[in-house]
């Protein structure tokens, strides 16, 4: 019985050293994470209000933590304000203006931290000319970092594209799969058709 006393003890000693163990590193990680994401989310909100900027032609926008929560686990509250407008809450802003404040962040997101590829699904759909003009630009500049699969039916938005896919009707109830790869060099044509 002593010696099983024994062993029970120095098991339950070994448990409580791994458990403190473990709880220090889930501090260290948990200390060493927070600082990153801190950082990050600094650098993102500066790129953010520039982009929001620059989308808009003018106006603010700010990204910032809700108070007196954990950074790790806390929310995070987006305020913007269009020119000529009061500072609003998102959820507050028209369509347009929330597709091109959720395109500020996300590209705010990618100028700190770019993806390979990046997927919009219809997100010029609610814009007007001169925010789709906008909007074309500042993907033109992102593509140097990373590939935009782009959905939509904007004409605008699609001149811009280097290859388009999509499906066509040459004849009344026939579809088909086509792609076209639009290319601006001097030696081959704008509009290339290549077979699906």
């Amino acid at each position: 019985m002593e010696g099983r006393l024994k062993f029970l003890e120095t098991e339950e000693k070994d448990l409580t050293g791994a458990k403190a163990q473990l709880e220090e590193a889930i501090r260290k990680i948990n200390q060493t994470t927070r600082l990153l994401f801190e950082e990050t989310f600094d650098k993102v909100r500066v790129s953010f209000g520039s982009l929001f900027g620059e989308l808009f032609g003018g106006g603010r926008a700010t990204v910032k933590m809700v108070e007196g929560e954990d950074s790790l686990e806390g929310g995070i509250d987006i305020e913007a304000q269009p020119p000529g407008k009061q500072p609003k809450n998102i959820s507050q802003l028209s369509g347009g203006e929330k597709a091109m404040t959720a395109l500020a962040l996300l590209l705010a997101i990618y100028s700190v931290k770019p993806s390979p590829f990046c997927v919009l699904d219809e997100m010029d759909a609610p814009l007007d000319e001169s925010n789709t003009v906008r909007f074309v630009q500042i993907i033109e500049r992102f593509v140097e970092k990373s590939q935009f699969l782009v959905i939509t039916h904007n004409k605008r938005t699609m001149t811009s594209a280097d290859l388009l896919y999509g499906v066509t009707a040459i004849d009344p109830g026939v579809s088909k799969m086509m792609s076209v790869k639009l290319t601006r060099d001097d030696e081959t044509p704008l509009f290339a058709q290549v077979e699906a």
